[in-house]
């Protein structure tokens, strides 16, 4: 019969165990790029690929099981202001520290 002492020793252990399997045992990933497709193999690619227009998208969900269009009525919220904060790293590299979101501060 196992007693709490016990049992919290047994779960010391395996984090402890975790925690080193984790650090000690990790190699970076190592695998090749793949070969680019020539622009003649690319074009085709894209020209394969159906265009739809704006108009074709409705913005609504469908429920699969019964095809149903699910609609809602929209509100301000649906709206919503996005604000990005950048700044250089000392690599001279633009980084994204800060994102902030505002619902209902933009108009359709």
């Amino acid at each position: 019969m196992r007693t709490p002492a016990r049992r919290g020793v047994v779960a010391a252990l395996v984090a402890a165990a975790t925690a080193a399997l984790t650090v000690l045992g990790t190699a970076p990933a190592q695998a090749a790029l793949p070969t680019p497709v020539s622009a003649a193999t690319a074009r085709s690619y894209l020209a394969s690929m159906p265009a739809t227009s704006e108009h074709s998208r409705t913005g609504y969900s469908r429920d699969f099981k019964s095809g149903k269009t699910l609609r809602t009525t929209p509100s301000p919220n649906d709206y919503i202001l996005y604000s990005t904060t950048v700044q250089k790293n000392q690599d001279g590299v633009w980084q994204v520290v800060n994102v902030s979101t505002q619902p209902g501060r933009c108009k359709p």
